[in-house]
């Protein structure tokens, strides 16, 4: 019956204000009559309330600088989180953590693939990570999205995954999910996984990413000259990422080289 609504609306609204001083909104509801006031008393309560949440504080490590920067940038802009370190490098995060170990942070977001390092690499950081910071939320943000490598990062340590093809909503989702110790996994991924397609490793998760700069340029029918210009290399060091590549990939000529790159979308 509306009385009884009108009343426990009234006992609510005294139960809200019994233990504060008296100020004049708080007279103003004691002495509302009818619903509409009490309502209208707490509409304007709650949109003059500002609600402090707790902040996150931050760690983003990815070794491309435009793409750090603009990633700490747009998070900060997030009230709740607070972006307290950087790193452009395994070994940087690494050497940050030892000389700082009293440095509290809640989430680390981390790229795979950095700088000169394999993607198997990055998926080992995150073992490193975890036996130096047990309590480490790591949030893994990667260009990768095969199921295997997700799999690996999460059974390595990682909270959560998220491709970088994603919004910064869904970023901001798993860090919160990370920050209240919850795993999380970017909806985009999650049907390969639950469809369990048959695992295997990337063809180039051995390659670092010179060398897959390299492969796409010799497949694309360019000469180690031609590619040692562009690169600002020397033609030895062009030849030397081209021998190692080919070792890597178990590839003795150009033409099973092509034939790969074919293979896989590179031409």
């Amino acid at each position: 019956p509306m009385h009884e609504i009108h009343y426990n609306l009234r006992l609510c609204a005294s139960l809200r204000v019994h233990d504060h001083a008296e100020t004049p909104s708080t007279i103003r509801l004691k002495q509302a009559s009818t619903i509409a006031e009490i309502r209208n008393y707490w509409i304007y309560t709650f949109r003059n309330t500002r609600i402090e949440l707790p902040m996150i504080r931050l760690i983003v490590c990815d070794d491309h600088d435009m793409v750090r920067t603009a990633l700490m940038r747009v998070l900060e802009l997030h009230s709740s989180n607070q972006v307290i370190a950087e790193a452009a490098s395994g070994e940087q995060l690494l050497q940050w953590l030892k000389v700082s170990p009293a440095i509290e942070f809640d989430v680390l977001l981390l790229d795979l693939n950095l700088g000169s390092a394999t993607l198997t690499s990055g998926l080992d950081l995150i073992k490193q990570l975890i036996v130096i910071k047990p309590t480490a939320h790591i949030v893994v943000v990667s260009m990768h999205d095969e199921p295997d490598i997700v799999s690996k990062a999460i059974q390595n340590g990682a909270m959560g995954y998220v491709s970088k093809a994603s919004s910064i909503d869904t970023l901001q989702e798993a860090i919160c999910h990370a920050h209240q110790g919850h795993h999380f996994l970017d909806p985009i991924l999650v049907e390969s996984i639950v469809a369990k397609r048959p695992l295997a490793c990337p063809w180039d998760a051995e390659l670092t990413k010179r060398e897959r700069e390299v492969m796409v340029m010799l497949c694309g029918g360019q000469r180690v000259s031609d590619i040692a210009s562009s690169l600002c290399l020397s033609i030895k060091t062009v030849s030397t990422h081209k021998i190692r590549l080919m070792e890597k990939l178990g590839i003795k000529n150009n033409a099973d080289l092509i034939r790969l790159g074919l293979q896989n979308r590179l031409i």
